[in-house]
């Protein structure tokens, strides 16, 4: 076989290894390597490859090296190492047989490319720059969101991580596939709407005659307290109405933008969605939920603090219009 006769040349590794000792275990360890290959145990091929690689750093032995990890479906690795090979300085033994081996791996490297599957991170309503990415349990920088990741072929764990919060999702690459995953956070809150400001009406001055030697005490008009406090309730009402009808109208509006990404997706049709895209429609059923009830305790809210304020005991007559909408609630008129 002469794979062999030229993949270990003693006078190659002089200016890499001088130890004869050390020499003979990677000639050895290339031999076993090589006949793993071809009976097609690739994983005691690299096994052996690699060690002998570490001992003896020359383009024959990384060639068949990084040929293994093709063969183990690790695509990314083996392209670094047909790169590292090409990169190796040939200045003693047989150099020809050496530098013929580095223009293998820049062939080889050239067919691979193609093959290696390319991912592409994207995330919504969080930054990269709050974000903590991973694949497969390794960490990627956040910068990387939406750039194009090459990745060895079969399934991967995505996930992204903003605090405590997790969202993560599973893919299923073949080799030269071109895949994006989209990991959706959660909306932050809005803070909600302050109340209106209750406007108090200035009491009239009022003078009267008094003895010099008696205080009079003052009164407390039952009807103006009443008023005022069914007054405030009634601003209040309105004020927490508002802000109900207000997100209601929100996550009505993120359920509708989820539904059209739910619908673009690959993994959903004729209204059904795989395991993938399971996480963003538990969350499109509980946006839908969460419109529904805002809306209901919004309008009821609303509606209860309108009643307030056109019942309240006054002198003066109210000319009042009160108007209900999808996410507001106007109310005006005379008080």
């Amino acid at each position: 076989m002469v794979v062999l006769a030229w993949m270990i040349a003693p006078r190659a590794a002089r200016a890499e290894l001088a130890d004869p000792a050390s020499r003979a275990v990677a000639r050895q360890l290339g031999y076993a390597g090589v006949q793993a290959y071809q009976e097609g145990d690739f994983a005691t091929a690299y096994d052996k490859f690699e060690k002998a690689y570490g001992v003896l750093k020359v383009p024959t032995l990384g060639l068949w090296s990084a040929r293994s990890m093709v063969e183990l479906g690790m695509f990314v690795e083996a392209s670094e190492r047909y790169r590292e090979v090409q990169r190796l300085s040939v200045v003693d033994g047989d150099i020809e047989v050496q530098r013929r081996a580095q223009a293998d791996a820049a062939a080889e490297l050239r067919a691979l490319l193609p093959r290696i599957p390319m991912l592409t991170i994207a995330v919504e309503n969080a930054t990269s720059a709050e974000l903590a990415l991973f694949v497969d349990g390794n960490a990627i920088a956040s910068a990387l969101v939406n750039e194009a990741l090459p990745i060895n072929p079969g399934r991967h764990d995505v996930e992204a991580r903003r605090g405590e919060e997790r969202v993560t999702a599973q893919v299923v690459l073949d080799p030269g596939e071109r895949e994006r995953v989209v990991l959706v956070f959660a909306q932050k809150a809005a803070a909600p709407a302050p109340s209106p400001p209750t406007t108090a009406r200035p009491s009239p001055a009022l003078t009267l005659p008094l003895p010099e030697t008696r205080h009079a005490e003052p009164e407390v008009s039952s009807s103006a307290s009443r008023h005022s406090t069914q007054n405030t309730l009634g601003w209040v009402g309105l004020g927490l109405g508002g802000a109900a009808l207000a997100s209601s109208g929100v996550t009505a509006w993120l359920a509708f933008d989820l539904k059209r990404t739910l619908d673009d997706s690959p993994a959903c049709s004729a209204g059904r969605c795989g395991r993938v895209e399971q996480d963003r429609v538990n969350e499109y059923a509980t946006l839908r939920t969460v419109s529904t009830v805002s809306f209901y305790a919004g309008a009821a809210l609303a509606a209860g603090g309108a009643v307030l304020l056109l019942t309240t005991p006054t002198a003066e007559a109210h000319d009042v219009a009160l108007t209900v909408g999808p996410a507001s609630v106007r109310l005006q008129g005379r008080f």
